[in-house]
């Protein structure tokens, strides 16, 4: 009963934390979309130096990345030569200090070598820091265009760019991922970015590069809580410390929450004991229902409300990469012949008799047991539903893309003629196109969601009768 509360509490907590952060951007609603702006003419434009950090990519993507850059929509004379010195990201501030010249750049503007500008970007982007003093960068939403039919594992991560960035905006919490983005090098204080498409990139063309990338983002971001450490070679202000380690903690209990729901849904069903008391069950029963119906209610109202069609509990199944580094060491471990004890303390994983038992401990309840109380207290409760559900799902999809590869699209057949440069590439438009249309298909969902309305409509006329 306890181990399956903390999994709930876990779970409230990553779930409140976006409820709250959506009401909190709510108030910013009635306040008018950001607007489309485009610097025009060919005279009186700033300086733009333009940096494209390398970091083991092929040179054909490099070059792909700096011609198009080069053919960018600005007068050569305000724009500089992209400084190919290969910094890897991790090395970018070096190669910012190295800015030596006689007229030091208004603005410079940094492009992943696998991420194309279109040839507007700067353009897009300029703009909003000219009108804007405040503004020291503004970032764009990722854009891929060798995405995979269906996207099963959320490489394109549109919940982020459909709705995380509206809502980070308007709290003015926005953040740069250091890609696709265009820096004032004097003093400025906040951070803006577009949902439009300014950049086309690359994401890893298989399963396993996934798996890698996904991993080495988290772990990074997880590393801001050392933010906070008093050491003297600390270079960040001591005022940005508290809300840059808060991040990383955030994100670090989400991963242990997320290996909690896994750890101990499997023990508790296991244990064959009640996960509730049957005190007032018809009342904890109506609570729970009417819980899971504005969850799920919630869930569906982020799509219509933005007019952006997504699976619902996105950000919970992309969470399902979380694991990927568990998974990982586990391979590791089983093929390096370390093998688990045969026998261990009651209770514990290492017991092979534990995982076992949980299928004869759901069959009982329904085959010794009668009373609907003793099916309502254990596999049947609902949130015991919603929290399996939510976990086999995620996991299948990982565990399919294993078993079943991805196809990519083949690179050379996405990319065509520059439009401003013929020894140039980009990506066709026929591709463009399809990367905002999928953006935004019919409103609706009719896979294996629909059963939701239905099992929670069963429960309720099953407590009825309690």
């Amino acid at each position: 009963m306890w181990c399956f509360f903390l999994v709930e509490c876990a779970f409230m907590y990553e779930c409140c934390g976006e409820q709250l952060f959506t009401l909190s951007s709510a108030k910013g609603e009635l306040d008018p979309p950001l607007p489309r702006l485009r610097l025009i003419g060919q005279n009186d434009l700033p300086l733009v130096e333009v940096f494209v950090p390398c970091c083991g990519e092929t040179l054909d993507i490099i070059l792909d990345t700096v011609r198009a850059a080069c053919a960018s929509d600005y007068p050569t004379a305000r724009f500089l030569r992209p400084n190919l010195s290969y910094h890897s990201p991790g090395n970018l501030n070096y190669g910012l200090f190295e800015i030596k010249r006689p007229f030091p750049p208004e603005f410079i503007a940094i492009m992943d070598a696998d991420c194309m500008p279109t040839p507007d970007f700067l353009r897009a982007t300029l703009p909003h820091m000219l009108t804007q003093p405040k503004l020291a960068i503004v970032g764009s939403a990722q854009y891929y265009y060798n995405l995979p039919d269906g996207d099963p594992l959320n490489q394109a991560l549109d919940y982020y760019s459909a709705i995380k960035i509206l809502q980070l905006n308007r709290l003015g919490k926005s953040f740069a991922s250091g890609s696709g983005c265009s820096i004032l090098t004097q003093s400025g204080d906040q951070i803006l970015v577009l949902t439009e498409m300014v950049q086309l990139g690359l994401i890893p063309a298989s399963f396993e590069g996934h798996v890698f990338q996904t991993s080495r983002h988290k772990v990074e971001v997880s590393e801001l809580m050392l933010s906070w450490s008093p050491s003297t070679s600390n270079a960040i202000p001591r005022r940005y410390r508290p809300a840059l380690a808060w991040i990383g903690f955030g994100l670090t209990w989400k991963i242990v929450a997320r290996y909690m729901m896994n750890i101990f849904i499997p023990l508790a069903l296991a244990s064959g004991q009640q996960l509730v008391p049957t005190t007032l069950l018809r009342l904890q029963m109506g609570l729970a229902v009417s819980y899971i119906s504005a969850f799920w209610l919630y869930e569906w109202l982020r799509p219509a409300h933005t007019g952006f069609r997504f699976l619902a509990t996105r950000e919970c199944r992309t969470n399902s990469s979380f694991q990927f580094p568990i998974l990982t060491l586990s391979l590791r471990t089983h093929s390096s012949g370390n093998q688990p004890a045969r026998s261990g303390v009651t209770g514990s994983t290492q017991n092979p008799w534990n995982l076992p038992t949980a299928p004869y401990s759901i069959w009982s309840c329904y085959s010794k047991n009668h009373e609907s109380d003793q099916l309502f207290t254990r596999v049947a409760w609902p949130p015991m539903l919603l929290l399996c559900y939510l976990t086999l799902t995620s996991s299948f999809t990982p565990l399919r893309c294993s078993i079943w590869p991805l196809r990519y699209p083949n690179r050379g057949l996405a990319l065509g003629p520059h439009p401003n440069h013929p020894q140039a590439v980009f990506p066709r438009e026929e591709v463009r196109l399809a990367v905002m249309n999928r953006q935004r298909p019919p409103l609706g969902q009719f896979y294996h969601l629909v059963l939701v309305p239905v099992v929670l409509a069963a429960l309720v006329s099953f407590a009825l009768v309690i």
